[in-house]
C-alpha cells in the first residue's frame, strides 16, 4: 500500500489524527442543521424547498457515514503497514547482525588459516594438517549455516514487499542466485 517508512506511516497517522478531529468538528456543525431546517419549515419555506434541503441534510449525514467508514478502513490499513514497516526495520537489524557475525567470523578463519606455523618434524605436520582437515566438515557446515539463515531473511524481506520470486525481483541483473 504505502511501501514507506516507519516514520512516514507515523507522520500519516499523526494527520490522519488531525483529519479525524476536523472531520469530527465539521460533523457537529452538520447537527445543527436539523434545528434550522425545522425552524424553516415553520416559517413557511414552500414544500419543493423542504424537500430539497431535506435531501440535501441526508446526503450531508450519508456522507460522513461513509467518510468514517472509508475513515475505519484508511486507519486499518495504515496499522497494517506501520506493523509491516516495523517488521522490515527488525528484519533489516537481524540482516545487518547475522552479516556482520558471518563476516568476522570468516576474517578470524582467514586469520587461522593463514598464519604461519613452524614445526620440528614431519609427524607435527601432518598433525596439524590433519587437525585442518578434520575442520573442514566443521567450517563448511557453519558457513552453509550463516548463510542460510541470511538468505532465509532475505527471502522473507522480498515477500513482505510483495516480491514473491528472486529470479523475477533479480531479472535483468547478471547474478547467480542459486542457493
Amino acid at each position: 500500500l504505502f511501501r514507506s517508512s516507519v516514520s512516514a506511516v507515523q507522520a500519516k497517522l499523526n494527520m490522519f489524527t488531525a483529519y479525524s478531529e476536523e472531520v469530527v468538528g465539521r460533523k457537529a456543525a452538520s447537527e445543527q442543521l436539523k434545528p434550522l431546517l425545522e425552524q424553516i419549515t415553520a416559517a413557511g419555506c414552500p414544500p419543493m424547498r423542504q424537500f430539497s434541503l431535506n435531501n440535501r441534510s441526508g446526503m450531508i449525514t450519508e456522507r460522513f457515514v461513509e467518510l468514517e467508514k472509508q475513515g475505519v478502513e484508511y486507519l486499518e490499513h495504515l496499522h497494517e503497514e506501520l506493523k509491516r514497516q516495523q517488521l522490515m526495520d527488525e528484519m533489516r537489524l537481524e540482516f545487518a547482525k547475522r552479516s556482520e557475525s558471518l563476516n568476522r567470523w570468516m576474517e578470524e578463519l582467514i586469520d587461522t588459516l593463514t598464519t604461519a606455523a613452524a614445526v620440528d618434524s614431519i609427524s607435527e605436520a601432518q598433525q596439524m594438517l590433519e587437525q585442518l582437515e578434520a575442520t573442514d566438515a566443521e567450517v563448511a557446515a557453519h558457513e552453509a549455516e550463516q548463510v542460510k539463515a541470511i538468505t532465509d531473511l532475505s527471502h522473507e524481506a522480498l515477500r513482505l514487499h510483495g516480491i514473491f520470486s528472486v529470479a523475477v525481483f533479480l531479472r535483468g541483473f547478471p547474478i547467480d542466485v542459486s542457493v
